[in-house]
């Protein structure tokens, strides 16, 4: 189903989840662990690169996919080190850039996505540290 169709699907089902129930949902969880240098949440390159301290760059990789940024805005744009096959500076996105993670859940609710599910993992999180007010924000 396209977007388009899921809209109109959830245009015509009212577009809001009751929030009272889970039946009949369909739920997801969002892991807005995705930071870049540059990003004002100075953690780095977390979980995009295997170091996030050292540049994000061929030989310093944790992800398996390449996300799709044809839809991001300049201001949601970071530069890594890598290149496409143009020459091009290959970018990625930063969850601590509001306008990204507001995109992010628009399109969960065009596809027809009821809501997110919030996760905390407390074993990476001190009171304090960079990373908890991250989280916590």
């Amino acid at each position: 189903m396209s977007r388009s169709d899921h809209s109109a699907a959830s245009d015509s089902l009212g577009g809001v989840a009751d929030p009272n129930t889970l039946t009949g949902k369909v739920m997801c969880g969002y892991q807005g662990w995705f930071t870049c240098k540059d990003d004002g949440a100075d953690l780095g390159w977390t979980h995009w690169a295997a170091k996030k301290n050292q540049d994000f760059a061929p030989g310093n990789v944790h992800v398996d996919m390449w996300p799709d940024m044809r839809e991001m805005g300049d201001d949601e744009r970071y530069d890594t080190g890598f290149d496409h096959k143009d020459g091009r500076i290959a970018q990625v996105f930063s969850s601590a850039n509001r306008k990204t993670v507001i995109r992010h859940f628009q399109w969960m609710q065009e596809y027809g996505i009821d809501g997110a599910f919030l996760q905390r993992f407390a074993c990476a999180i001190n009171p304090g540290t960079k990373l908890c007010s991250f989280k916590n924000s």
